[in-house]
């Protein structure tokens, strides 16, 4: 009889092999750059934003202002992959992304920089993200096929998470030497290098036309359908839980900057931490290949961020804190992986797109969190954030797992 840790080796293989397949390699190589330029971009935006308003709740506005565009937008965005060709539609993203963060660099660098520039800066990245979205998680199962699709997300995250390992690190150095504006023109950088790397895919086959239907007609469509098909509301459920959690992602530059005292760079080792916990959970899936019990290992994952969010809270030690966001990284890789992968593997090719833009919607819930814990934080205490925000958190998903079987059994 082959024993569990034989299995694990034999599917390691099968995952890596993704790399071998020319376009995915490119593919996942874009991702790595894009991942890397757009966290640098927030990561200096939170910041300098810190440094021109003192104010938490300015801090959070960044990841409020991402979400209302690309929430008024998804939708179209979704319907438009549906219909369209998908690498174009990353590529236009890709450039729009570079030049935005060029635009932040290059008033920064002049003195000219207001918080409402950050802040429509960050509007524009949500509105193009709108549309990148829901390419991007069609694109992947169009270059691998369903079978391996839970190998080839855990594999665009190492990707994702090794740039955002390495982002916070050379994003505290640079502040550091030369100050938030070299941070935004090397973001400008690595994000100009993702759109030439996406340029190398090989020509896609035309989406299937629906002549007749109109652009509102299959938005309509598209949420009737995810509505209706089981275990898609309860997953969308559960990926709404960053509302709740995300409160810690605003209080993780106050905490090093006011209660660990440990400045920009200790910022940048906390922020990588957290990455690096994310990157040895994607490892970790990639070698699995698969999970068994996903909804189990869902809630798992959500008790887990919780109790750390808690725990961090009340952490007045930087090793400890920074050990924390590590296992929380860890978790959530895991854990948002399969919710994402659960969607993905549920939409039928011809709703894919449109179901991934309500997926998105959901996603975005992560800024209005990062807002909403910032106001609670400015309004009441952070601890008093941190913890409402978990026990918020792990009632959803303990709600959903009880009430869903379906999402049980996914």
């Amino acid at each position: 009889m082959v024993n569990e840790p034989t299995r694990l080796l034999a599917r390691r293989p099968a995952a890596l092999a993704l790399l071998r397949v020319r376009d995915f390699r490119v593919f996942w190589l874009s991702g790595l750059g894009g991942g890397f330029g757009l966290n640098l971009w927030f990561l200096a935006a939170s910041w300098l934003m810190l440094e021109l308003t003192n104010s938490q709740l300015w801090v959070g506005l960044i990841g409020g202002a991402v979400a209302l565009s690309a929430t008024t937008l998804v939708l179209f965005g979704g319907a438009i992959t549906d219909r369209g060709n998908r690498r174009r539609i990353l590529i236009v993203a890709a450039l729009v992304y570079a030049a935005l963060a060029l635009f932040t660099a290059s008033f920064d660098l002049s003195g000219l920089i207001r918080p409402w520039h950050v802040l429509a800066a960050a509007m524009s990245i949500g509105a193009a993200d709108a549309f990148a979205s829901p390419a991007n998680r069609s694109l992947v199962v169009e270059l691998v096929g369903t079978p391996r699709l839970l190998a080839a997300n855990a594999l665009g995250s190492v990707g994702e998470f090794s740039g955002e390992v390495i982002a916070p690190l050379v994003m505290g150095f640079l502040i550091a030497a030369s100050g938030t504006h070299a941070v935004h023109f090397l973001s400008a950088g690595a994000l100009l290098i993702s759109a030439l790397l996406l340029m190398r895919i090989g020509p896609r086959p035309p989406a299937i036309r629906r002549a007749g239907n109109s652009m509102l007609a299959e938005i309509v469509a598209g949420l009737r359908y995810t509505r209706r098909t089981p275990p898609l509301p309860a997953l969308l459920t559960v990926a709404a839980m960053p509302l709740f959690s995300a409160a810690v992602y605003p209080l993780i530059p106050v905490y090093a900057r006011d209660v660990l005292e440990v400045g920009a760079r200790g910022f940048g080792v906390m922020v990588a931490g957290l990455a690096a916990g994310m990157l040895v959970g994607a490892l970790v899936l990639a070698a699995a290949g698969d999970l068994p019990r996903r909804g189990l290992t869902v809630l798992a994952y959500g008790a887990i961020w919780g109790g750390g969010m808690v725990a961090f809270a009340f952490s007045t030690s930087y090793p400890l804190s920074v050990v924390i966001l590590f296992v929380m990284g860890m978790a959530s890789a895991i854990g948002q992986n399969l919710v994402t992968t659960m969607i993905q593997t549920h939409a039928g090719d011809e709703m894919r797109g449109r179901v991934m833009s309500v997926a998105r919607i959901t996603d975005h819930t992560e800024p209005l969190g990062f807002m909403l814990g910032g106001a609670v934080a400015a309004a009441v205490s952070n601890e008093f954030a941190l913890v409402a925000g978990a026990a918020m958190s792990m009632s959803v998903v303990a709600l959903v797992f009880l009430r869903s079987a379906a999402f049980r059994r996914a």
